[in-house]
């Protein structure tokens, strides 16, 4: 497609560029030209933000599953999954999808998804008096993906930046000294790219003839999304224990002290007390916030399944609500701001968790369920060891998460 090639063009030969959209106004002649414009308007929008924001790389799945090897070509399998090619477009694979491609001369391959488009709905081309024509023309163009090949190792990437940060022991900001760093050092254009796909596995020929993954140097890219950034830094700043696992020899036992420099001793406690008073209350702020956001997840989660089962099962609909209720209780109850008062609210919505798990047979679709059962067994274990408030915290999180992937089954007679 003409206009296709022409946005391709755009996106690799420029960095940034201002957006253009259309202005509407009465009487205004819409012309194919003018409905071009509204739709580069949004999906360059969308790419721009796409490449610059997130990356280009594997957001989930699209794991290569299989490849078998016939006379004349490999038939590669793909998992289900999402990406972002190199001009922030999504490459989307939405059911296990089989592609074939040439036997290679050698003993080796290199896999890649690749953005495409594909021309459907076929309609007759009117005349300049409006009567349909012979000429036939596409109605719909449908995103989908390509599997492309090559046989010698791709180049490696960028290599993971490593920020030279002088921080201020002082600083009340840390994150944003960190951020400001990687900006001053790190923060470039994309690469121009003339091939935008992505890198998805390499294999080689083994030697009872079958094709298994190789390591190679250059890795499948992954897209760091913010919600898995958040949860590493949260684990992180939540672990009291030596999260670096930092060893540090023993201090002899008979150690003369300067008593001359008693009070560099104390100004060096004083600092540590401090610190630690101030690691404390970033670990308390940080909980709170979790515990708050699993118990609005856990309002908007469940209140989703009672209305998307409602039709289904009178009771799914019944116990569900009954979660969000309570979670709306806990909420205008600031909850969240006591870990016993937290754990305490979580142990007794558990009991309504379950009794939802057992409702939902015969209603919701045995993948989803046995996620969402697993995900609640998980919390009752946090539970009953006494885990930390963290760890209660994101296993309820794992509860809502599980909830909102609920699917009803179809074809099922509604409760009466």
């Amino acid at each position: 497609m003409q206009h296709d090639n022409d946005m391709t063009t755009k996106m690799r030969e420029r960095a940034l560029e201002q957006f253009e959209k259309n202005r509407f106004f009465q009487g205004k002649l819409m012309t194919p030209r003018d409905m071009q414009v509204e739709q580069e308007y949004h999906a360059e929008r969308l790419h721009t933000l796409a490449r610059y924001t997130m990356g280009t790389g594997i957001v989930r799945g699209l794991e290569v599953r299989d490849v078998q090897e016939t006379q004349e070509e490999l038939t590669v399998t793909v998992a289900p999954g999402l990406a972002i090619d190199g001009y922030g477009r999504p490459i989307v694979v939405e059911t296990e999808t089989s592609k074939s491609v040439p036997v290679p001369t050698n003993d080796e391959i290199y896999l890649f998804a690749r953005h495409a488009e594909v021309s459907t709905e076929s309609v007759p081309v009117p005349d300049a008096d409006g009567v349909a024509g012979d000429e036939q023309t596409p109605n719909r163009a449908i995103e989908v993906f390509e599997l492309t090949y090559q046989e010698t190792e791709p180049e490696p990437g960028e290599p993971t930046p490593e920020l030279e940060l002088e921080l201020d022991e002082d600083s009340r900001d840390p994150f944003h000294e960190i951020a400001a760093a990687y900006h001053e050092q790190y923060r470039e254009e994309p690469r121009s790219e003339s091939d935008p796909a992505v890198f998805v596995g390499a294999f080689e020929r083994g030697s009872d003839g079958g094709w298994q993954p190789t390591e190679t140097a250059v890795k499948r890219p992954l897209v760091y999304d913010t919600e898995m950034l958040f949860r590493a830094f949260a684990s992180h700043l939540a672990d009291t224990d030596n999260p670096h696992g930092v060893t540090v020899d023993p201090e002899p036992r008979d150690v003369p002290v300067d008593l001359d420099d008693i009070e560099g001793f104390e100004r060096k406690l004083q600092f540590l007390q401090a610190e630690l008073h101030e690691l404390k209350e970033d670990r308390d702020t940080l909980n709170r916030y979790l515990m708050r956001k699993s118990l609005k997840d856990k309002e908007r989660f469940f209140r989703d399944v009672a209305d998307r089962f409602e039709e289904h099962s009178d009771e799914v609909s019944r116990v569900a609500q009954e979660i969000v209720t309570a979670a709306t209780e806990g909420i205008a109850a600031n909850a969240y701001d006591q870990p016993e008062i937290y754990r305490e609210h979580v142990r007794e919505l558990l009991d309504a968790e379950i009794r939802l798990g057992e409702t939902l047979e015969g209603t919701a679709t045995e993948d989803t369920l046995d996620g969402y059962v697993r995900a609640v067994s998980q919390l009752q274990n946090r539970l009953e060891d006494e885990a930390s408030i963290l760890d209660v915290a994101v296993a309820q999180d794992n509860v809502c998460e599980a909830a909102d992937s609920l699917e009803e089954l179809y074809d099922i007679v509604p409760d009466t």
